[in-house]
């Protein structure tokens, strides 16, 4: 049986972290890139996990946008490039 402590520790070191690019949707351009997804959470006083879930959707094609931001990996190049 897994105690509630061992959950909680196992889901926070669980995780990997990856960089991810936060995107302006009407210039494509890089506003920030952010450690990890739940780092954007936290800055802007949210639930890191509902964060990390809500940018991932976008990061995998599944949603547009997160909090109006278009949402990419970054070690992944620039899929969401405008084009001139």
């Amino acid at each position: 049986i897994i105690t509630l402590e061992e959950r909680k520790m196992r889901s926070e070191t669980s995780g990997v972290k990856r960089k991810v690019n936060q995107i302006a949707p009407s210039t494509h351009e890089i506003i920030k890139t952010w450690d990890s997804m739940a780092d954007y959470g936290r800055a802007i006083g949210i639930n890191p996990r509902r964060t990390a879930v809500g940018i991932c959707m976008v990061c995998t094609n599944r949603s547009h946008t997160y909090h109006g931001y278009i949402w990419e990996y970054a070690d992944e190049g620039r899929k969401n490039k405008k084009e001139d």
